[in-house]
């Protein structure tokens, strides 16, 4: 008699590990296409300030200025 109530809490531990193993649906958001130009894929506000979307030379003057606020020689100088 005792054995069995002490093999409910184990199953239900293991169902509540499997309830959450399930993965969800993320609904209907739109998926970017991944065979636009880098330069020319954002539309979202999170862009970072100094560049504009469409614009090839402010895409390198900003990857080069990112690149370089995390080139460890520069900060350390």
């Amino acid at each position: 008699m005792n054995k069995p109530l002490k093999l409910i809490p184990v199953a239900l531990a293991i169902g509540l590990g499997l309830a959450a193993c399930g993965e969800t649906s993320t609904g209907s958001v739109p998926i970017k296409k991944s065979d636009t130009k880098a330069w020319q894929g954002a539309d979202d506000p999170y862009v970072a300030a100094g560049w504009s979307a469409g614009d090839h030379a402010s895409w390198e003057n900003q990857m080069r200025t990112r690149a370089q606020s995390q080139n460890e020689y520069n900060r350390v100088k």
